[in-house]
Parts: C-alpha cells; sequence; structure tokens
C-alpha cells in the first residue's frame, strides 16, 4: 500500500511521523473515515465539509486546500488500485504545518450481514460531535471491556443514563415501527443522516431525541449505523435478546434501502472521482509533491 505522508506519497512500511509530534505525544488532532466502493469515493464532499468544519473548530489549520485534500485522497485510491477499502485521514496539530496522513485498507465485498452483541456502560467522550485522537483513548478501552464480558459491540451511556453512542457508531432504536436516535452526545455520522432519509422514504416515523436505557432495554429491534460498515444489527443487548433474537423486519428494510442508494451512488461517485482528477489539470501519471503541498 501507498499511504501519503504530509503530502508525499510512500509504501506503507517507510510511512512515519515524528516522535514529536503532537499527535503521537497528546493525542492532539482529529481523523476522519472514508469509504470506497468500487473505486469511488463515497460522498466525498460531505467528508471534506466536515473536515473544514472539525478543523476550526478545534481551531488546528489545514496545510492544503479542500480541492487539493480531495485530489490526495483521489490520489490514494488510483496508486493502490482500490475497489473496496476504507481511507482515513488523520490531522495533527503543529505551530508551523500540521501533520497530515491519509492511510487505507482494502476491504472485502459487503456478504450477509452479521448479528452482533452488545453491552451498555457508563461512557461519553469529550467533544463527542468531532472525531478527535483523544476521543480514541476513551473509546478503544470501552470496546475492550465490551470483549472482555463476551460482547461485540458497547452502547455508552452518560452519568444520568441517557444512551449516546457506541465506540465507533450511531445507536437506532425501533419501537413499534418509530425509529429513535440520539439528539445529543455523540457524533452526528453522516450515515446516519443517510439512514434517517432512507427511513423517512420508507414512511417510517423518526424521532430524533434523547432517551434513557429504559427505551433501549424495551426496543423491538437495535441496529448500529457508520460509514464502514454501514448498518449493524444488535440481536443482543447485555445478555438479553432483542426482539425475536434475529434480524429485525425494519433493520432489513433499512439495509435494503441503504444498499440500494449506495449503488446508485457509486457510478456518480466515480464519474465525481474522474471529473476532479481530469479538473486537476495534471501532465504527470501521477500528482507531484509540488504539485499538491503548496
Amino acid at each position: 500500500m501507498f499511504f501519503c505522508i504530509n503530502g508525499r506519497f510512500v509504501r506503507q512500511s517507510k510511512a512515519m511521523v515524528s516522535v514529536l509530534d503532537r499527535g503521537f505525544l497528546y493525542a492532539d488532532g482529529f481523523y476522519d473515515t472514508l469509504r470506497i466502493y468500487d473505486g469511488g469515493i463515497f460522498k466525498l464532499p460531505l467528508h471534506l465539509s466536515r473536515i473544514e468544519a472539525t478543523a476550526k473548530a478545534l481551531e488546528i489549520r489545514l496545510p492544503c486546500s479542500l480541492k487539493k485534500i480531495g485530489e490526495l485522497l483521489l490520489e490514494t485510491v488510483k496508486r493502490n488500485k482500490l475497489g473496496e477499502a476504507r481511507v482515513r485521514i488523520t490531522v495533527t496539530r503543529a505551530e508551523k504545518k500540521p501533520t497530515f496522513v491519509i492511510t487505507c485498507e482494502a476491504l472485502k465485498k459487503s456478504g450477509k450481514p452479521k448479528m452482533l452483541s452488545a453491552c451498555t456502560m457508563r461512557f461519553q467522550r469529550i467533544q463527542p460531535e468531532f472525531k478527535t485522537l483523544g476521543g480514541l483513548a476513551v473509546l478503544l478501552p470501552a470496546l475492550r471491556e465490551a470483549k472482555k464480558r463476551g460482547c461485540d459491540e458497547m452502547i455508552g451511556l452518560d452519568q444520568n443514563g441517557f444512551v449516546r453512542e457506541a465506540a465507533t457508531s450511531n445507536v437506532f432504536v425501533v419501537r413499534q415501527d418509530t425509529l429513535f436516535t440520539p439528539k445529543s452526545g455523540m457524533l452526528p455520522g453522516l450515515t446516519r443522516s443517510l439512514v434517517v432519509q432512507a427511513a423517512q422514504k420508507l414512511g417510517l416515523e423518526v424521532d430524533v431525541k434523547d432517551f434513557k436505557i429504559s427505551v433501549l432495554c424495551s426496543a423491538d429491534e437495535i441496529f448500529l449505523t457508520n460509514r464502514v460498515r454501514e448498518i449493524i444489527p444488535i440481536v443482543r443487548l447485555n445478555g438479553n435478546k432483542v426482539g425475536k433474537g434475529t434480524l429485525g423486519p425494519v433493520t432489513g428494510r433499512l439495509m435494503e434501502e441503504y444498499r440500494e442508494y449506495v449503488e446508485q451512488e457509486v457510478e456518480d461517485a466515480i464519474l465525481d472521482s474522474l471529473a476532479t482528477a481530469r479538473e486537476s489539470g495534471k501532465k504527470s501519471k501521477y500528482l507531484s509533491h509540488d504539485d499538491v503541498w503548496k
């Protein structure tokens, strides 16, 4: 694999950052994860907007324009000949120029959905509305604790018992054909937003509000959402069955609707990627360091 380190593409084995980097020393930075389908970056403009908003909120200066970040992402996909993949951008703070890294990982095409288990625990990130590196330092121990309990995922509760988010996902609950998802104290995920739109298209009532563990425990269905794994059914909670302990009908319909939406968007994403690449107007096969890092 080729990774991008501060505008330069290097092989994975040679990719490195300074031991004095603030992200390494203090977890002072943020990240974003993008999904690649059939070589196209899914919802690239939305991710670029989130990157810009996060950098502004955390007062971290981006090293180049959003357009050039988009070009670097497209170049990463091209150099690695990625079909199905995840791509991650990491930006850390610096006095002069921040450290900017793009990494990637090939994925297998989505197959039969896995039915997962989850447990609840007291857990809430600082600045949950952003994907901060410091937030990962809280998320990962919570997820390890869930594994120790024999569960695949954890669902976090705040100090007042309100449901917030899972380790790397948003939480949805289905009760009597109404979809509930927390309003605050979590990352407003891009996949979460698309699922809400899909539910409304299917004629489901969607209630975006904060709710306590009692609602979660009495759910007919529970599922999680994130960019890479899309919709994740939860069939056991704290050792007990959720509904009938199988994929619920509402979750199943939403999975089908979301997958159809992705398939429709993939072709547009590929065309957008090609258009952006042509727009860059570069003569060389690959973008040079001087072209993109000014």
